[in-house]
């Protein structure tokens, strides 16, 4: 009996030792951090992709649709600068957005504009994706 508790005893001391021995043995062999390296020397998070699009272009055409759940989204077509006239691009932009893409007298806008745009489309129209304006710009050409 005396002999049972002894072994007992000792079973649990070296169970202890083993746990501890196995702490110690994982602290010296890991190598943990608590960050992962940054590619930049401040060790910061900076993102080089730039989260805007821009295309500079006239508008040809604009409409604005209602899907069935009443999200509106303002429908452009853009002739790019620089490109063969029967080339042109669709972009739709999230809500009406026609005060900013009319004059004020309701005319589509006329001449090379930059529209400044969201990468990431916000939500999606009727299975289109939608983007948000972030600006339009009149694009002043010198003469020469």
């Amino acid at each position: 009996m005396v002999r049972d508790k002894k072994f007992a005893a000792a079973a649990i001391i070296g169970f202890i030792a083993a746990v501890l021995l196995f702490c110690v043995a994982m602290t010296l062999v890991s190598d943990a951090t608590t960050t992962k390296p940054r590619k930049n020397s401040l060790g910061a998070v900076i993102n080089d992709i730039d989260p805007n699009m821009a295309i500079v272009g006239s508008i040809i055409d604009g409409n604005i649709h209602q899907d069935a759940d009443g999200r509106q989204g303002t429908t452009i077509r853009i002739h790019p600068k620089a490109m063969y006239a029967l080339f042109d691009e669709s972009i739709m932009f999230c809500g009406d957005r026609s005060d900013v893409l009319t004059t004020p007298d309701s005319a589509i806008l006329s001449g090379n504009y930059a529209f400044t745009y969201r990468r990431q489309a916000s939500r999606l129209i009727d299975g289109v994706a939608c983007h948000e304006l972030v600006g339009v710009d009149k694009i002043v050409e010198e003469k020469k």
